[in-house]
């Protein structure tokens, strides 16, 4: 008499499960066909750790300073900003993002290793400045729930030749 018991709960147990489990996947199904039809999609933090860099780059192409610097850490905003006006005086210069790899991604902290072309269109007398592909890697950190470049460190360079 036990064992049949036993069988009878276990068996309604996996009847109940197998129900559940079936309801979360059309659940799940239902979800991702209303993303589908409003066009919204959940972006990772990778996807937005990288909209940051292409924002630092977009910012510096367009000189827009006080964007450029907004996409930086605050402990690198005063250095980065000496740096970068002195290019935006002496150089229009455009960027193009080729590649990129994601070296360390945690939740305080994300690497990308950034393949990237910058090709100035305009330059000071007596700048210099050579066209060239980079493999630049930017780190980021999250500051008050959004991510910031505190780093950016060029890996290797070659000039673009015509």
């Amino acid at each position: 008499m036990k064992k049949w018991l036993v069988l009878i709960i276990l068996a309604s147990f996996l009847f109940v499960s197998t129900f559940l489990l079936n309801q979360e996947g059309e659940s799940a199904e239902r979800a991702e066909s209303w993303s589908e039809r409003v066009g919204t999609e959940e972006v990772s933090e990778t996807d937005r750790a990288l909209g940051v860099v292409e924002s630092n780059l977009q910012y510096a192409e367009e000189e827009d300073l006080e964007a450029y610097v907004d996409t930086l850490a605050a402990g690198v905003q005063e250095e980065r900003t000496t740096e970068i006006e002195e290019l935006f005086e002496n150089a229009d210069v455009n960027y193009e993002i080729v590649g990129t790899d994601v070296v360390i991604e945690s939740t305080s902290t994300i690497v990308l290793l950034v393949e990237q072309k910058a090709v100035a269109t305009d330059l000071a007398e007596g700048y210099e400045f050579t066209d060239s592909i980079a493999e630049v890697q930017y780190s980021l950190a999250k500051e008050e729930g959004e991510w910031k470049v505190f780093s950016k460190e060029v890996m290797a360079e070659a000039p673009i030749e015509e």
